[in-house]
Parts: C-alpha cells; structure tokens; sequence
C-alpha cells in the first residue's frame, strides 16, 4: 500500500507531537522531582536547625538555673549556719537543720519539668562535703540533707574555684559514676553546670552544681527522622544512630581503652 505525501507529513507531525509531549513530560517529572528534593533538602535542614537551637536552649537554661539557685535566699541563710558557733543563722535564727529542708524543697521546686538529674549544694570544708542533694531516678525525687559525699577532688569542683564569681562552669559531656568512680548502670550521660558560692566575707565557700540529663535533653533529636551525629573534642561519640556506639570511650577502664587502641594500631 502506498501512501502519500499527505499522510506521510501527518504520521511525522502526529510522531513529533508523541515525541514532544513525551519529552516535556519527562522534564516536567524532572523539575517536579528536583522541587521535591530540594524541598525535602530545606524541611531536612530546618529541623536540624530547630533541634540545634533546642539544645543550645536548654543549656542557655541550665546556666541561668545555677546561677539562681546559687543565690537563693536558703543558700546564704544556710552558709551564715555554717559559719556560727551553733548551728544558726544569726539573722532568721533558723537553725541548720530547717535551712537544709528549706533548701531541699527550693532545689526540688526548680527541678521539676527540666531535664535536671541532680542538684547540689557542695562546701569546700571537709575535703568538699556535700550540704545537700536532691536526685531523681526513675522518676522519683530523692532527698539527701546529710549526705556524706565528698567532692573537693573533683574536676568540677576545682575549676569551678578557679573561676571567678558568677561564672558558670560547665563541663564535657560524660557519663555520670558514683562514689567509688564506677559508671553508674544503666548508662547515664550528664553535663555538669557549677557556679561559686560566696560567704558574707566574699570568700569562697562552694558551689551549687546542677546535673543535666543529658538523654533528656537528646530524646528529641534521637527520635527525629534525622541521622544525626554529635561528638566531643576529641572525636568520640555522644550522639550516634547505632546507640551502641555512645560514649564508648568512657564506658571502659580508661587503661583497657588504651591498650585495645594500641593493639588495633599494631595490627593494622
């Protein structure tokens, strides 16, 4: 069959017409596609954002929590108490035992919706005693208005009287470990924030330290669709998507960490 010119021109028109709707719909996908992209790209960065400045909040808070509480009226009432012949604050004439309670209530009062583990009051006499302390653990509030912890050694306890008044030290980001300096079990990461306090001599007389709970202050970010990543100074994990790989460097004898590199390193 034969077929003409006519028809000829018509079946090639009819194909360019195939072939250019199928070509600008094919951009079209593409275009469409890329928007998307990049429109997830945008949603992805803006959340990472958003749980950036979260973070820098909260510890934003923590340094104004410290700072308040190390000028408590209970606080200097219970450092005139320490400083008399017995036991009482010459001013409210509360004795020391009442200044604790009163203290461990405002301690409680201002824990209470934050990510708070801990809050200390720690004098420098007797090797950096503990005055009082307040812990939650399992949702439990613990108070301690005669512990027998002893401080004065710590790194957060040294630094914090090297600064001067009104600063706020806060400190790596690690796990927490009881008296003994074991870590605690379950793993417990905390970041410390300590500020001076001072005696009506303008001397030192210790800190007010607050423990942030710093799986608290992560939960957001961890449950986000995000893959996010966070590590110290020197490289080590604190925020990973396989939680197994969480401050590791800290979760082991610091000698057994050390030798394992060694022998890592001499193997390969």
């Amino acid at each position: 069959m034969k077929f003409g010119i006519a028809f000829k021109i018509g079946a090639l028109a009819t194909g360019l017409v195939i072939l250019t709707a199928g070509t600008i719909g094919l951009l079209m996908f593409n275009e469409s596609e890329r928007i998307l992209t990049e429109h997830e790209l945008t949603d992805f960065r803006d959340e990472g954002y958003s749980l950036g400045l979260q973070m820098l909040s909260s510890i934003a808070t923590l340094r104004e929590d410290v700072l308040a509480l190390s000028g408590l009226p209970e606080v200097r009432q219970l450092v005139r108490a320490q400083g008399s012949d017995n036991g009482i604050d010459p001013e409210t004439g509360k004795s020391e035992q009442e200044l604790r309670k009163a203290l461990s209530l405002a301690f409680q009062n201002a824990m209470t919706g934050k990510p708070y583990d801990q809050v200390r009051l720690i004098g420098k006499a007797d090797r950096g005693r503990e005055l009082v302390r307040i812990d939650v653990q399992n949702g439990k509030v613990h108070e301690h208005l005669y512990p027998e912890a002893r401080n004065g050694d710590e790194s957060y306890f040294t630094e914090t009287e090297q600064l001067l008044p009104q600063q706020v030290y806060l400190s790596e980001i690690n796990l927490n470990r009881d008296e003994e300096g074991v870590v605690e079990q379950p793993f417990l990461p905390v970041l410390r924030a300590a500020v001076q306090v001072l005696d009506d001599k303008g001397e030192f007389f210790g800190i007010v330290v607050i423990n942030l709970d710093f799986q608290q202050l992560t939960r957001a970010i961890q449950s986000s669709r995000l893959f996010v990543y966070l590590t110290n100074d020197q490289g080590d994990f604190l925020i990973h998507p396989d939680e197994a790989k969480q401050f590791v460097f800290d979760a082991v004898d610091v000698a057994e960490w050390a030798a394992e590199h060694n022998e890592l390193g001499d193997r390969y």
